[in-house]
């Protein structure tokens, strides 16, 4: 087995602490021992981290990628400046996470007062001295419906709350069949013995 600099060592750590490699897999991919790299991550206390963190980071190195080669093809058809066109989707990408962010600080305030079913007011109360203090009351009924719509939009700001785009059908897929209904004239007369004729 072969000995490994400096730089070699700290590029086998990176990989250790992903989590990702077994030590097997380490020790054919460096050229080095299992005992070896399992003493030296003990005795430098290397620390991995979790394999969901893992999972996330690489989804964003994708996603990363992805826009570098959308940059690129962008710069070609619109013969702009990549730096500047980087600058204007990073405004974008800001105000869009500050959206974000207000929505779940709102949607958190419309969910505690949902879950309390009251509200807290100001009431005047009439006197010498005259009084004002705050009161509970319970939400009304539109009250209640202005929060759930409040939340089915913040749902929708969010993604997490699809819009559909085919009408549910109300009947729960029950056919309803059309039925028509034949009817007949008949002209019903009396003779002069007051029998009936039809």
């Amino acid at each position: 087995m072969a000995r490994l600099s400096k730089e070699t060592w700290e590029r086998l750590k990176a990989d250790y602490v992903t989590g990702a490699y077994t030590l097997e897999l380490l020790a054919k991919k460096y050229g080095v021992n299992r005992a070896t790299i399992s003493r030296k991550a003990k005795k430098e206390n290397w620390k991995k981290i979790s394999l969901e963190t893992t999972a996330e980071l690489i989804e964003l190195e994708k996603s990363n990628k992805r826009q570098q080669e959308l940059i690129k093809a962008t710069k070609k058809t619109t013969k702009v400046k990549e730096e500047y066109f980087e600058e204007a989707i990073k405004e974008i990408s800001d105000v869009k996470d500050y959206i974000h962010s207000l929505t779940l600080l709102a949607t958190e305030k419309v969910k505690e007062t949902l879950e309390e079913g009251k509200v807290e007011e100001i009431a005047t109360v009439s006197g010498e001295m005259g009084e004002i203090r705050v009161v509970e009351r319970k939400l009304n009924p539109r009250e209640l419906k202005s929060l759930v719509d409040a939340i089915d939009k913040a749902g929708q700001t969010l993604g997490v709350v699809p819009r559909f785009s085919q009408q549910v059908n109300i009947q729960n897929n029950q056919t309803i069949e059309n039925k028509t209904l034949e009817v007949q004239i008949v002209k019903i007369s009396k003779d002069k013995d007051g029998e009936t004729n039809t």
